[in-house]
């Protein structure tokens, strides 16, 4: 009978870090009122002020995007007994800019004082990780094989040819986030924002012949 050759199959990963290169504001606008229509009324007001304010801090309104608005009606539970207590708007809107630290420091002191009330989140990203994911994965083949060759002596054999790769996945983004509530905003106190590095991540899967010395 004939035996099969031996291999080894080992996991690889790493993990390439990079600088920031863009920043992207979520807004969330909520509105609450006893009537529907002036309830749908002062969520348009807020948000035609948040797009006057950010105009102001020199940003392309027309790159900000509604990723959802809805309305519904708003009830208390008390006693087994519904009471209904108005309704609630809200509209989640986003933009995305180049990071600049000067420029980001701008865009916040206007929202600092914006009478649009909205609240919102940072998150800061590569606009072209393929660099990053090119060296994640390269790195990733070469500690996989590091580690089978390790593997291989410890056994008493070598490492042979390569039999496969496996890759199943894409690499996976550790993207830094500031959650900023207006009102933590201080004029005496400014904010300031260093975001960390972003982490792009990869693992493949690879398979080597082992060969007897």
């Amino acid at each position: 009978m004939t035996q099969s050759p031996a291999q080894i199959t080992v996991d690889g990963r790493a993990r390439v870090s990079a600088t920031p290169d863009e920043v992207t504001f979520s807004f969330q606008m909520v509105e609450t009122s006893q009537e529907y229509t002036p309830c749908l009324q002062g969520l348009a007001d807020r948000v035609h002020q948040l797009r006057a304010d950010l105009m102001s801090g020199s940003l392309e309104v027309s790159a900000l995007r509604t990723g959802h608005f809805g309305i519904q009606p708003r009830y208390e539970f008390h006693e087994g007994k519904q009471t209904f207590k108005g309704y609630d708007a809200r509209q989640h809107l986003h933009i995305t800019i180049p990071f600049d630290k000067e420029r980001l420091g701008l865009v916040l002191g206007v929202l600092a004082h914006s009478e649009s009330q909205a609240e919102f989140q940072l998150t800061f990203g590569l606009k072209d990780d393929q660099q990053q994911r090119n060296e994640a994965l390269e790195e990733a083949v070469l500690q996989a094989r590091e580690d089978a060759s390790i593997l291989a002596r410890a056994a008493g054999t070598r490492l042979g040819a390569l039999k496969e790769i496996r890759y199943g996945s894409e690499p996976v983004h550790r993207d830094g986030g500031l959650q900023v509530r207006m009102s933590a905003m201080k004029e005496s106190a400014p904010l300031e924002v260093d975001p960390g590095d972003i982490h792009v991540e990869a693992r493949i899967t690879g398979t080597w012949w082992v060969v007897a010395d």
